[in-house]
């Protein structure tokens, strides 16, 4: 016997030419970060290595810190670009002030 879905509801993502899929983008992973400790770059791809520090139990059940690595980004040279863009944007908003009327 087959069940029957919870919803009645079914959500229809179309895919657009030249668009962010919806539906291909719904596993992509959040990361965070708080390092970038290393980049480089070989023959037209740039690459950066992303960390961040976690707690971990160490001796006698002190807390203790290390650092780990949670990503490694490679792009082409239009991508490293398009993400300095991104972050350069970032940085210039977040220098505007806070308040009423801005």
């Amino acid at each position: 016997m087959t069940q029957k879905p919870a919803s009645d509801i079914v959500e229809i993502v179309p895919s657009l030419e030249n668009e962010i899929s919806g539906i291909a983008s719904a596993n992509a992973p959040f990361i965070y970060f708080e390092n970038v400790p290393f980049h480089g770059t070989i023959p037209g791809i740039g690459k950066l290595t992303l960390t961040t520090q976690r707690n971990i139990c160490g001796r006698k059940g002190r807390v203790q810190a290390d650092n780990v690595i949670v990503a490694h980004l490679a792009g082409n040279l239009l991508a490293i670009k398009a993400l300095r863009d991104s972050c350069d944007a970032i940085l210039a908003m977040n220098e505007k002030p806070i308040g009423p009327g801005n």
